[in-house]
């Protein structure tokens, strides 16, 4: 599976570091409860940047899509169906 950490945010950006993590616990999860309980870490955690005013829509709707797809990838991954592309990408 491709790990969107590095694609999701620059890890040394101080406001959006934490989504890397978020990110990472959904693509280490063991089961499908764990995978919604840390997409829902990394939703909550994007709408609460959001709401402060620390990121502006265009960057949440970009990143709200990449969760979603990392969700989606791996919960694909634990039912045992193809990988997804990821996001913009050629194939």
């Amino acid at each position: 599976m491709v790990k969107p950490q590095a694609r999701l945010t620059d890890a040394r950006d101080p406001v959006t570091a934490y989504l890397a993590k978020y990110t990472s616990l959904i693509t280490e999860s063991d089961n499908e409860q764990g995978v919604r309980l840390s997409t829902g870490h990394a939703n909550g955690y994007l709408q609460a940047l959001y709401d402060i005013h620390q990121i502006g829509p265009e960057v949440f709707e970009r990143l709200k899509h990449v969760i979603e797809w990392t969700r989606q990838s791996r919960s694909n991954e634990l039912a045992g169906l193809p990988e997804l592309p990821y996001p913009g990408s050629p194939c």
